[in-house]
């Protein structure tokens, strides 16, 4: 059970109900009081800030569906944050990432990518995070198939949800009952 509970509308302030608002009326689509809006209701200020940035990184880079829950997906995985896992891994699958591809990273294997694009966020997403840095050869690759512009975009998107793993770690969110589990879950 996450240590911070959901907030009703009439237990909100006037901050944050206009961050609720901010949200739903965003690319989300939709108000956010669970997940990562667990903490940002608590601190509107940030909340507003890491929401925005969220919204860039899902809806706004030069990165591709697929791609991006390729590299949000990697980055759960190895924080073994249960909610993000959960809510990328349906993104993923609507995003027309394979099943087995979600599967091999849950499982933390290599998958077998068709496609290079997603081949290359995911490498460089893990060999970031496991060993804090990138090699030559597995830069070059996704910088030629990204270009400068579009590999910030990518780093970004890793680096937001390591934030947001690591606040829902700290946080204990997971998923609601029957959402799913992630296996050896950072939150139990």
């Amino acid at each position: 059970m996450a240590r911070l509970k959901a907030l009703a509308p009439e237990e909100m302030d006037a901050e944050q109900k206009a961050l609720m608002d901010e949200i739903a009326n965003g690319p989300r689509k939709a108000p956010m009081n669970t997940g990562p809006g667990l903490a940002w209701l608590r601190n509107p200020k940030a909340g507003h800030i890491a929401q925005q940035l969220g919204a860039f990184c899902r809806f706004g880079t030069g990165l591709t569906d697929d791609v991006v829950e390729v590299a949000i997906c990697t980055t759960a995985r190895y924080w073994s944050q249960p909610y993000e896992w959960w809510a990328h891994k349906r993104n993923g699958l609507k995003a027309g990432v394979d099943a087995a591809i979600i599967d091999a990273i849950e499982d933390r294997r290599q998958p077998k990518f068709i496609s290079p694009e997603q081949e290359a966020a995911h490498d460089l997403a893990k060999e970031l995070l496991e060993t804090k840095k990138v090699g030559k050869a597995t830069y070059d690759r996704a910088l030629k198939i990204f270009g400068e512009k579009t590999l910030v975009e990518l780093t970004q998107v890793i680096g937001y949800y390591s934030n947001i793993a690591l606040q829902m770690n700290c946080f204990e969110v997971a998923p609601a009952e029957g959402g799913g589990v992630l296996k050896d879950s950072a939150v139990s």
